[in-house]
C-alpha cells in the first residue's frame, strides 16, 4: 500500500511500465482510463506469474491520485490455454471427419446438399460440384440454377416431387433424372430430399442427397444391348443353352422358338422335363 507497482515485477518489466503510466497519464483518451493490461510479476519468494495492472485516476484535494489495480491472472491463462487446445483439437478432429467424408463421398459417387427456401441459399458438398463439373465454391447457387441443370425431359417430375414435400410433411423424395452439363453431356443422378420446417409447420429448408448413377446405367444398358445381341445370335443358330445343377439333380435347356419368337425353358431330370415359355 502506498508503494510503487514496480516493485511487483522484474526489473525488465518495470520499464514497460513507466511507459505504460506515462502514456496514461498524458493521453485524453478516456476509454484508457480502467484498461488493463498483462504484464510479469515477481512474488516475496521470487518465482513469477502473469498479473494484469490496471490504472485508475481520483482527485482528492484539488490533487490527482492515480491507483494502479493488479490481479493475479495465472489461473485464468491456464484455463484459457487449454480451452485453446481443445477448440484447436476439435478443429483438428472436425477436418479430418470432414475430409473423410468427403473421400467416402466421392467414392459412392455421393454428394450432400442443402437448401434455405426463405432466402434461396443452396450450398453444395464437394461431391455434387463434381457430379455437376462444376468449380466448387465458384458457382452462385440457387433452386433455379439447379432447375437449369435437370433435363428438360425430366424437370417437370423434379418440380412435382418438390412441390409434393412441401405440401406433406411426412413426405422424402427419391427421383432419377439426368442432369445436362455445360459441355453437352447427360449424366444421371439420384436425388433423395426432405423438408424441415418452422413450428408453425411452414417449409424452411431442405435436405438430400445425390447420387451419381452414371456407370451404373451404362452398364446396365450394355448388359441389356449384348443379352439382345446373344438371344439374336441363339435364334439364328438354332442351337441350345443348358444348366445342369448336380444337387439336386436337374437341369435347365433354353432353346428359343425362331417362329414365336420365345425362348423355351425345359427343366428337369435324366427321366423326364417340363416345358416353360417366358
Amino acid at each position: 500500500m502506498g508503494c510503487n507497482a514496480s516493485i511487483l515485477m522484474p526489473q525488465e518489466e518495470t520499464v514497460k511500465l513507466d511507459g505504460y503510466i506515462q502514456h496514461y497519464i498524458s493521453s485524453d483518451n478516456a476509454d484508457l482510463h480502467g484498461i488493463g493490461r498483462e504484464v510479469i510479476g515477481r512474488r516475496k519468494d521470487g518465482s513469477e506469474f502473469l498479473m494484469d495492472l490496471g490504472l485508475g485516476e481520483s482527485e482528492i484535494g484539488g490533487e490527482h491520485i492515480y491507483t494502479g489495480i493488479v490481479r493475479d491472472i495465472t489461473a485464468r491463462r491456464e484455463v484459457e490455454e487449454q480451452l485453446d487446445r481443445y477448440k484447436s483439437d476439435l478443429e483438428k478432429m472436425v477436418l479430418e471427419r470432414t475430409e473423410q467424408l468427403n473421400k467416402a463421398q466421392a467414392i459412392a459417387h455421393l454428394g450432400h446438399w442443402e437448401w434455405n427456401i426463405l432466402t434461396d441459399e443452396v450450398k453444395w458438398s464437394d461431391e455434387v460440384y463434381r457430379i455437376f463439373d462444376k468449380e466448387p465454391h465458384n458457382t452462385p447457387l440457387s433452386y433455379e440454377y439447379f432447375l437449369e441443370m435437370v433435363h428438360p425431359d425430366d424437370r417437370e417430375q423434379m418440380i412435382n416431387a418438390i412441390e409434393k414435400v412441401f405440401a406433406d410433411p411426412d413426405f422424402f423424395y427419391r427421383v432419377d433424372h439426368r442432369i445436362v452439363l455445360q459441355t453437352g453431356e447427360e449424366r444421371f443422378v439420384q436425388e433423395r430430399g426432405e423438408c424441415l420446417r418452422d413450428t408453425e409447420g411452414r417449409p424452411v429448408r431442405m435436405l438430400g442427397t445425390v447420387q451419381d448413377l452414371t456407370e451404373l446405367r451404362l452398364t446396365e444398358q450394355e448388359l441389356s444391348q449384348s443379352e439382345e445381341r446373344f438371344k439374336l445370335a441363339l435364334l439364328g443358330s438354332s442351337d441350345g443353352v443348358w444348366d445342369w445343377n448336380l444337387k439336386p439333380t436337374k437341369f435347365l435347356l433354353r432353346t428359343l422358338d425362331g417362329d414365336a419368337g420365345l425362348s423355351r425353358w425345359r427343366v428337369g431330370s435324366h427321366s423326364g422335363y417340363l416345358e416353360v415359355s417366358d
